[in-house]
């Protein structure tokens, strides 16, 4: 039987638990075995929850190493992700943000680890933006290249809001931060590649480009969108949301 290699975040863990809701049964099939069914393909679910981009390249570049694989399909998430080592994966939104009404979204709040130095990032992300824009296409290029080396077909969404200033607290500023953001990607060298590929659902992601993620492809905030996520308070998919997803890749799988 062939073998499908799913890889991401959260919105791909097979034994993904709500911080939000403890008590919530979420053994539902995730969209790896939704996609894995319909195409009559063994799975194997590297997504864990709390993964950077740079953790979902890597875990896929190693399982291929001593495994045959016949697709990958990565669901990749937020560009603010780090990956520490491969020991650990730091999120730097909620290493440092002081803003209230951004850090009451997260639980446990004040246990999230701060690896790095905050102050530098901030200079990183405010007068930088091309080095986080390349770090995110960089990881969907190089995924590609290892299948093509490997002759291995891959298939790309993103599942979540790749960029947001979250530490920008006056609403102007962080529009204009976007605005800088999505410049950045417009003059990567890897948009331009990538810009010409048909196995990336939802290219190129942001909606101010004409694209979509998986949350804006519903919309997330509507109405409509309640049926697909846990509750309002945890955005993650629930059993309907992740057949959703399957069926979005299941768009672009040829």
């Amino acid at each position: 039987m062939k073998t499908l290699l799913a890889v991401g975040c959260s919105f791909t863990d097979e034994k993904f638990e709500s911080m939000v809701h403890p008590e919530l049964d979420c053994s539902w099939p995730k969209w790896p075995e939704v996609v894995g069914k319909k195409l009559g393909y063994n799975v194997v679910n590297l997504g864990k929850s709390g993964n950077s981009n740079d953790a979902i390249f890597k875990s896929a570049q190693d399982y291929i190493i001593d495994h045959k694989v016949d697709m990958i399909c990565a669901l990749w998430t937020q560009a603010n992700r780090l990956n520490i080592h491969d020991m650990e994966n730091c999120n730097w939104m909620h290493s440092f943000s002081h803003i209230p009404e951004i850090s009451k979204w997260f639980v446990d709040i004040d246990k999230q680890k701060n690896f790095i130095n905050t102050d530098e990032f901030d200079k990183l992300l405010r007068w930088k933006h091309t080095a986080l824009a390349n770090e995110h296409l960089r990881n969907i290029y190089m995924l590609d290249q290892l299948g093509k080396y490997n002759n291995i077909p891959v298939y790309h969404m993103q599942g979540v809001r790749i960029y947001f200033a979250f530490t920008v607290p006056n609403n102007i500023r962080r529009e204009k931060r976007h605005r800088e953001y999505l410049n950045a990607v417009l003059e990567s060298p890897y948009f331009k590649i990538l810009d010409k590929q048909t196995n990336i659902y939802g290219w190129p992601f942001y909606h101010a480009l004409g694209g979509k993620t998986f949350k804006e492809a519903i919309p997330w905030v509507s109405s409509a969108a309640k049926e697909y996520r846990i509750s309002e308070s945890d955005g993650h998919p629930n059993g309907k949301g992740h057949q959703k997803i399957a069926s979005r890749f299941m768009e672009i799988i040829k």
